[in-house]
């Protein structure tokens, strides 16, 4: 699924994405499998623990609050 759909259908949501695609020149991603999503950071972590993707990532399509930090 390409990014903006997954960011259309996912709004709102922070979303586990197993065998991202990335562009090769700048590094952003551009598509891959969602394999869990919700409202609930925690749930999507546990989700990708019981997974056990080999290549994935977690996008946060939320809008968060000012003074929030996320730790890479």
């Amino acid at each position: 699924m390409r990014i903006k759909n997954i960011e259309k259908t996912y709004s709102g949501e922070w979303v586990l994405i197993e065998d991202p695609r990335n562009n090769k020149r700048t590094g952003e991603i551009i598509s891959g499998r969602v394999i869990a999503h919700s409202a609930d950071r925690d749930e999507v972590y546990r989700a990708g623990l019981s997974a056990k993707p080999t290549s994935f990532a977690i996008l946060c399509f939320k809008e968060l609050d000012p003074g929030t930090v996320l730790v890479l």
